[in-house]
């Protein structure tokens, strides 16, 4: 595993906060929802330094907040959201890589920013996430990836590469597997991972707001936000 992919922080709030967010995954599961996957957490160094952490971390998904991205994201009832550039990472038999596409993660940062322990349980404020169609895995095939994000038609950042941000997918594989192996969990064929941000940071949305993504030979994706 390499040093981006440590393994996770064993400090009481991030342990504590872990086992916080699988409660409510749990909770979750026993009142009708079907689990669809995980997220990464935390995998820019300069947050996890903000934080005062040591590792990323990781959140859960659930079906019900897999969105089409033909429809608009309702922003009803949210605090401070956003969007984050990412890749879907499916997952095959043996817990291992099997295929890698374009993903949008959706979040609402809310509560105090700093508390660890509140954001983990918060899901690492997770609301859902448009995730697009994904091609076989093959390694280096993130090689000559450059994602290009604009926001209302405005570039976001400079071209990014998957690369620079989260080195090698396997090894984020790897780290999930290994963190949800240390909680009493699997990593199970069909699991989708949000790889963590792309780019350097969220974008902020508002009503009316679009976001997208051009991932080159990867595909697109584009999402609107509702006006009310």
């Amino acid at each position: 595993m390499s040093s981006l992919w440590v393994p996770v922080d064993t400090s009481n709030e991030v342990q504590n906060g872990l086992r916080r967010m699988l409660d409510a995954r749990s909770r979750a599961i026993d009142a009708g929802e079907r689990p669809a996957g995980w997220k990464i957490g935390w995998n820019a160094p300069a947050v996890r330094e903000r934080l005062g952490v040591g590792s990323s971390v990781i959140g859960f998904l659930l079906e019900s907040g897999i969105r089409p991205a033909d429809q608009p994201v309702p922003l009803e009832g949210t605090t401070k959201p956003g969007a984050e550039v990412e890749l879907g990472l499916r997952i095959g038999e043996g817990g291992t890589l099997a295929a890698v596409g374009p993903a949008i993660e959706l979040i609402d940062v809310h509560g105090d920013f700093f508390d660890v322990e509140a954001a983990l349980a918060a899901n690492v404020w997770n609301r859902g996430a448009v995730v697009g169609d994904a091609q076989d895995w093959a390694p280096g095939m993130l090689d000559d990836i450059r994602v290009m994000v604009e926001h209302n038609g405005e570039r976001f950042a400079d071209p990014a590469r998957p690369k620079d941000a989260i080195g090698d997918p396997e090894d984020l594989v790897r780290f999930v597997a290994a963190t949800l192996g240390s909680l009493g969990e699997d990593l199970r064929a069909g699991d989708v991972i949000l790889s963590g941000l792309l780019v350097p940071g969220a974008v902020w949305t508002g009503p009316g707001d679009r976001v997208s993504a051009d991932y080159g030979p990867l595909g697109r994706l584009e999402i609107a936000f509702g006006r009310s």
